[in-house]
């Protein structure tokens, strides 16, 4: 019992051990809210998998930071942050 346990905790901290955190950030602005917010989230997205060059991620990725604000006249900028754990090769 004391064996698999101790084999168990192994196997849980090396594959903790063979990720790292990464994050895609991406920003756009347009005059059309959906469209700003459709572009940043495609940046986000495009940025995360090239941050991970293996391309498997440990968990999920999560959406951090999906923000928007007036950026002049009839403009918006959003901004949109995603974070996960990549695996290491």
């Amino acid at each position: 019992m004391k064996k698999t346990t101790v084999a168990l905790l192994v196997l849980v901290t090396l594959a903790f051990a063979s990720t790292r955190p990464v994050q895609g950030r991406g920003s756009a602005t347009d005059v059309d809210h959906e469209r700003a917010r459709s572009e940043a989230m495609e940046q986000a997205t495009d940025n995360l998998r090239n941050a991970c060059p293996s391309g498997r991620f440990f968990a999920a990725p999560q959406v951090t930071t999906d923000e928007c604000h007036m950026a002049g006249p009839g403009s918006e900028t959003c901004i949109v942050v995603i974070t996960a754990a990549c695996e290491s090769d």
